[in-house]
């Protein structure tokens, strides 16, 4: 779930369950209501473990495929438009981390957009040429201003 923006609303992305994909909600926390406003995923990857929402309040941001796997979409790090519920991916990681540094971004568990709403931290568990991950690495995303 994301922190609480200044006009009241938390965010969280549901587990996907066997077929479904996971969904974001909105809970709106002054008069109690929650809704949801959108499906996460942009590929095959739906397990969400971090959610970040800028200062604005309009964007969230995440990356699927936590518990590995995002490589195989690509490692896209998605934004949600909460005022249009539209996903966009603004970056995709993999493979140029693979091919400029050797080494594979397989899930992430953590995240933090900046005060300012133009960098998104995320950390990865890291493979660096095993089958499963074998180190920790911070990734820096910067969000050019035409995108917030």
């Amino acid at each position: 779930a994301s922190q609480e923006t200044a006009d009241g609303f938390v965010y969280a992305v549901s587990q996907s369950q066997g077929q479904e994909d996971s969904q974001i909600w909105s809970l709106n926390t002054r008069n109690e209501t929650m809704k949801i406003i959108g499906s996460a995923p942009v590929g095959s990857q739906s397990y969400i473990a971090s959610l970040d929402v800028d200062p604005s309040g309009r964007f969230l941001y995440f990356v699927a495929g936590a518990h590995g796997s995002s490589e195989r979409d690509g490692t896209p790090i998605v934004q949600f438009d909460v005022r249009t519920g539209t996903r966009k991916v603004i970056a995709f990681l993999h493979p140029y981390f693979q091919d400029k540094y050797g080494i594979t971004l397989k899930g992430s568990y953590g995240s933090a957009i900046d005060p300012r709403g133009d960098k998104l931290y995320i950390t990865f568990n890291v493979s660096r040429g095993t089958k499963a991950w074998d180190c920790c690495g911070l990734v820096v995303v910067h969000i050019p201003e035409s995108e917030r």
